[in-house]
């Protein structure tokens, strides 16, 4: 085990970081994939037929009990506590619309304005009714042009799904696209894989026909058929017509292609539950290009039902800081998120400091024993009888007795202040909670000392919102935020802010 592992394995003991597996939630079902550090862990559940069809739920009780059930097979013991399921939500059976735009290199407050403007030309409907999100797929410093990807999904889908899982136990951390979820899974664990190539996918299973395509490593054009839209319920469908359906999407699909990108296109990937060597005949002989049915590169075997909740689950290993793809997560369900790490970071302190004090004070108690119990040996067996080299050991032992003792004592002086440290931690983990910011360093040098808060928002008015909360509250004095201490990088702005707290009753 490195290093690396190590840490995060003790970051989990003390709650500081919270684990995130991916969760694939179809018609038919929900999985769940869990990366454990060595291989990765699933569990299943099937929903009764008629459960969810698509966009909405149709039986919200037996969705919220299959969840549940969903939950108890994750945690175990655990799940008779309050601990939440910390998922990246993939749907499965649901399309969700995505648009590439091309924009001029730019980078800060104008990209920001200029890709917003092309949100909200590119929206299938207004934008007041669907939750968006993008993300960068290229950057041609050759043209000095930006790609960026749009996606776009009805709010109403997204607040009744992200609801249930919150009354089930489980704590949305994203919500993404199937075809989002498996490009992931092939850029990062595909055997053959190449980034300079261009792919057509093909994804065939029982939520329906998903044809897209990967280029420079990211998602940029999907077409996705449910076996609903294309036979109702029943999800009965001929061979023959089957073929046409692949023929006629695919098609459709590598047209657009062709009329909007030079990059020859040459690679089909199959990814089916069903009909692979079918698809790749078809694919081979009408269309004269080269099928792969996809392998990944895992420690372990997995069948292909589990490839998208393994991509969603790629994305819960990442640092939330370096998660820089679409997620059509509400507003509300963000702050959740958002206030349960803050109390996980709380909790961390709660425990991190008592934890490392005992320790010292268990390492310093042994020792103390140990040179007391070598002192009356020595002084029983030599009493009368001691010699200048004895004396000498004897001096040096009570020296490094007095110097334990001394120790015992600063520990207990450092650990006074150590716990007048937890209000203040506490205060400031609420503030962050109900604001648009998020915390990346504190430093608090002492109860009186000036408090460095250093964080990154998406917007200069969110930073500056956040200011105006801490001013408004007695707690905080001396609030300093330098426009200097507020830049622009890719994912929004970072900055520092300086104050000092007066809690109520400290000194």
């Amino acid at each position: 085990m490195n290093l690396k592992s190590i840490l995060k394995k003790i970051l989990s003991l003390l709650r500081a970081r919270s684990p995130i597996g991916g969760l694939e939630i179809s018609d038919s079902g929900a999985r769940f994939a869990f990366w454990n550090e060595k291989t990765w862990e699933f569990a299943s559940v099937k929903f009764a037929p008629g459960t969810i069809a698509g966009e909405h739920i149709k039986n919200l009780p037996e969705f919220i009990a299959a969840l549940r059930l969903l939950r108890k097979n994750i945690l175990g013991k655990k799940s008779k506590s309050q601990i939440k399921a910390n998922a990246v939500v993939s749907l499965g059976s649901v399309g969700i619309y995505t648009q590439v735009f091309t924009l001029p290199a730019v980078e800060g407050e104008n990209l920001e304005k200029a890709v917003q403007l092309n949100m909200q030309m590119v929206s299938p409907a207004d934008l007041s009714t669907v939750y968006s999100g993008w993300q960068i797929v290229n950057r041609d410093s050759d043209n000095r042009q930006l790609d960026v990807l749009g996606s776009f999904l009805n709010r109403s889908t997204v607040d009744e799904i992200t609801a249930a899982l919150r009354e089930a136990g489980f704590l949305p951390v994203a919500v993404e696209s199937r075809a989002l979820s498996l490009a992931r899974l092939i850029r990062d664990a595909a055997a053959g894989f190449d980034y300079k190539k261009a792919y057509v996918v093909v994804s065939l299973d029982d939520s329906g026909l998903d044809i897209f395509v990967i280029r420079h490593g990211q998602l940029y054009f999907e077409y996705f058929n449910s076996w609903l839209d294309l036979q109702g319920e029943s999800r009965q469908i001929s061979l023959d017509e089957f073929k046409a359906l692949i023929t006629r999407n695919l098609n459709q699909v590598i047209n657009f292609y062709r009329s909007h990108w030079l990059d020859v296109l040459e690679d089909v990937i199959i990814s089916a539950t069903g009909l692979n060597d079918e698809i790749a005949k078809l694919v081979k002989e009408r269309f004269g290009m080269n099928p792969q049915n996809l392998m990944l590169t895992l420690r372990q075997p997995v069948g292909n039902e589990l490839f998208l909740a393994i991509g969603s689950g790629l994305r819960g290993i990442l640092s939330r800081r370096l998660d820089t793809d679409i997620s059509l997560l509400g507003v509300d369900a963000q702050e959740e998120f958002r206030r349960e790490e803050a109390i996980s970071f709380t909790n961390f302190w709660r425990v991190l400091a008592p934890t490392a004090l005992a320790i010292m004070l268990l390492v310093f108690g042994i020792a103390d024993f140990s040179v007391s119990k070598s002192i009356a040996g020595l002084e029983t067996n030599n009493i009368f009888h001691l010699g200048p080299e004895q004396a000498k050991e004897i001096s040096s032992l009570e020296s490094r007795a007095t110097a334990f003792n001394n120790a015992v004592t600063m520990i207990g002086a450092i650990r006074a202040p150590a716990n007048k440290k937890l209000p203040l931690i506490e205060k400031i983990a609420g503030v962050l909670a109900s604001s648009s910011v998020a915390l990346s360093h504190l430093t608090i040098q002492g109860t009186n000392a000036p408090i460095t808060l250093s964080g990154y928002a998406t917007s200069q008015d969110n930073i500056l919102a956040f200011k105006r909360a801490i001013d408004t509250d007695p707690v905080f004095q001396n609030v300093n935020l330098p426009l200097t201490n507020i830049r622009s990088d890719p994912q929004g702005f970072t900055f520092s802010i300086s104050f000092s707290m007066q809690l109520p009753n400290t000194p």
